[in-house]
């Protein structure tokens, strides 16, 4: 409901901001009622735990001005991101909820491993760092920035394009 209502201006990113916090806080109590129903010390420590460190993100990210700015900076961004070109969208959720928790989860059993996988797991490691960081390198210092840019404009005329000859043609036959 908050996101259409941000996406139309009605509310601003910062009015949005503690009530989705408080609603992350709230979560936390059904979690905590499960696990006390469930009687198992085990679920009432994984509950704790879950809501102790959203407390603390709360105290650590809301209090202070300046550690909001990162958390609501890459909100506008990936905004503009997806606005401009939709499918950014799927291609963040697909990278931020499968492909880097299946990398940690990977790299975690191949650690456990014996001792080829320790050594491909140590292998994989060192090429996702690497890989990360020339990311990060071409993105910054090389003008990885503006071909990013120009990718998206060009993609969002192609789709606003689109959109506009469906919407034309929808109307043609109406």
């Amino acid at each position: 409901m908050l996101t259409p209502m941000a996406g139309l201006d009605l509310v601003s990113l910062e009015q949005v901001y503690p009530i989705v916090i408080g609603a992350n806080l709230g979560t936390t109590a059904t979690a905590l009622l499960a696990s006390w129903v469930s009687g198992k010390s085990d679920a009432v420590a994984i509950a704790l735990v879950h809501f102790w460190f959203n407390v603390w993100g709360i105290f650590l990210f809301y209090p202070i001005p300046i550690t909001r700015y990162p958390i609501l900076q890459w909100a506008r961004r990936f905004a503009f991101y997806s606005a401009r070109w939709p499918p950014v969208a799927v291609w963040f959720l697909v990278l931020l909820f499968v492909v880097v928790p299946g990398t940690f989860l990977g790299l975690t059993f191949l650690f456990q491993g014996e001792s080829v996988a320790i050594v491909f797991g140590v292998v994989t490691a060192v090429v996702l760092v690497a890989a990360v960081l020339g990311f990060y390198w071409w993105y910054f210092k090389k003008g990885g920035r503006a071909k990013w840019h120009a990718f998206l404009e060009a993609k969002g005329d192609a789709y606003h394009a689109r959109e506009a000859a469906k919407n034309g043609a929808a109307n043609d036959h109406v």
